[in-house]
């Protein structure tokens, strides 16, 4: 069973709280709803910033 981190990552990013969370607003630093980077808005999530806002 090799995972790699991109995958685990966006295994992440496909549960049920990070879809709910991503309703609130649009995380990462792109604009553009739809074209975010899985790293990016991970990151976001991590630091706390956000879900500080929400």
């Amino acid at each position: 069973m090799d995972v790699t981190l991109s995958e685990l990552l966006a295994s992440f990013m496909e549960s049920p709280l990070v879809v709910w969370v991503k309703t609130l607003g649009p995380l990462g630093s792109c604009e553009d709803i739809g074209s975010e980077e899985p790293v990016s808005m991970y990151m976001e999530l991590v630091d706390g910033v956000f879900l500080h806002k929400i």
